[in-house]
């Protein structure tokens, strides 16, 4: 998000002086705006809506769209319900949208493969060591992913995990983010980790 302010007050400096931006400026914000969406939006999207639907025994499809004009709509997507309701002994028995976990094999075989997501990345942190995880940097909610200190806002802070004494890692980005996360981690620490997307009936990341 960082960056993202720089480049809007970049943005804001160029209109004060009536100078346009260029396309080349408008496709680096446009990707920076994705990353934020995916890192950030759409996680605390997923933590907010979770416990409003979980009760739900049908898959939908929602869409959301922002505009910059008409603002952000929400909407289900019309379309006949894939997945049948089940009943047994009158209870109904939901059926859970297919979701992905990850699978790290480690040197010598080892194995992690939580259904909890999150789980599996501290795994990976642990074996890689903290404070050498934290010193490479990467940035999720405006915190690196291993830090010392826990995030000033309380929707942030409970996403914080205690991976080491003092040490916390922000846990609650997508699946997706988690998967990029641990390769950077095992590129850049030289780990060897195998890392593979699991398709599942959906859990939490």
């Amino acid at each position: 998000m960082e960056k993202l302010k720089i480049a809007y007050q970049a943005v804001d400096l160029l209109k004060s002086i009536d100078m346009p931006i260029s396309a080349e400026q408008s496709n680096i914000i446009a990707e920076l705006e994705k990353e934020y969406l995916r890192d950030e939006v759409i996680p605390l999207l997923e933590q907010e809506m979770f416990p409003l639907v979980e009760k739900m025994i049908n898959n939908f499809d929602m869409e959301v769209t922002y505009d910059t004009e008409s603002g952000l709509v929400i909407s289900v997507v019309e379309q006949p319900v894939t997945q049948p309701v089940l009943f047994d002994d009158d209870a109904v028995q939901r059926t859970r949208q297919k979701r992905y976990i990850l699978k790290v094999t480690f040197p010598g075989g080892r194995v992690s493969c939580h259904r909890i997501v999150w789980k599996t990345m501290n795994d990976v942190i642990r074996y890689a060591g903290p404070e050498r995880v934290q010193q490479l940097g990467i940035m999720v909610a405006g915190l690196n992913l291993v830090s010392s200190e826990l995030h000033e806002l309380e929707r942030y802070r409970a996403a914080q995990k205690e991976v080491a004494p003092g040490l916390y890692v922000y846990a609650h980005s997508s699946t997706n983010a988690k998967y990029e996360q641990i390769l950077t981690i095992s590129r850049q620490l030289d780990l060897g980790l195998k890392v593979e997307k699991v398709s599942i009936i959906g859990d939490e990341n």
